[in-house]
């Protein structure tokens, strides 16, 4: 089972992170309650030796970041810099920029162009990761882009930080591709599904309707090494 793969997606908790101060009050409570990893995003501008001294001193360890894309494309040495400080060797970005969004060929554009910086970051021993929504399931004339953008990362090298939330939005079956991405997720970003009249929104995992249990199985056998548990939008 999972327990001992927690880890708390810090997006979660991204208005009380802003400040390295604020970080380490934050970092208290989610090692409090007993996670024993992060997933680094949506921080304020902490050097990454105070990060990481935060994070040790709440005994947590960082398991994977979110990165912005300027930064992926245009300054590797300073991502790489970064996460050997932090002793993190898999990073992702949050979302694919929205001028990409239009076309199913603009998409697979961006794959390519996303997926070339891979053999940068495993050089210096670094996995890089994609994070999926719903929109990459949209259906154009040519198809769904997240077929094809799967395969570009797959055959490039690029792991999936697979959202389960969103995959069950798009309404494909998030079971079906935890196993067909078997071997290139290492973590899965966990949160549930409830309802809003019409409007599909976030609940605590066990509180949705998503089958849980069966997903995480799923997850079991296929070996993820990271449930990260997120809540983009947090129910009053």
């Amino acid at each position: 089972m999972l327990e001992n793969q927690l880890a708390c997606q810090l997006y979660t908790l991204r208005d009380y992170t802003k400040t390295a101060e604020n970080l380490l009050e934050a970092c208290k409570k989610v090692s409090a309650i007993g996670y024993p990893a992060v997933q680094v995003s949506g921080i304020g501008p902490i050097p990454p030796e105070q990060v990481r001294e935060i994070m040790e001193q709440c005994g947590l360890k960082i398991c994977v970041t979110h990165v912005g894309l300027d930064g992926i494309l245009n300054d590797p040495a300073g991502v790489i810099r970064t996460h050997n400080i932090y002793d993190c060797s898999e990073l992702g970005i949050g979302c694919m920029p929205g001028e990409y969004w239009g076309s199913y060929e603009a998409q697979l554009a961006f794959a390519k162009k996303f997926a070339a910086m891979a053999p940068v970051y495993a050089e210096a021993g670094l996995q890089l990761s994609y994070h999926n929504h719903a929109f990459e399931f949209t259906g154009f004339p040519e198809g769904a882009p997240f077929e094809a953008i799967a395969e570009i990362f797959i055959e490039s090298g690029v792991n999936i930080i697979l959202d389960l939330y969103w995959l069950q939005v798009a309404g494909v079956s998030p079971i079906d591709w935890i196993n067909r991405l078997a071997g290139h997720v290492n973590v899965a970003h966990f949160k549930d599904m409830t309802a809003d009249g019409n409007r599909s929104i976030m609940a605590e995992v066990g509180e949705g309707n998503m089958n849980y249990p069966a997903i995480i199985q799923a997850c079991d056998a296929v070996g993820l090494k990271w449930a990260a548990v997120e809540q983009d939008e947090c129910r009053s």
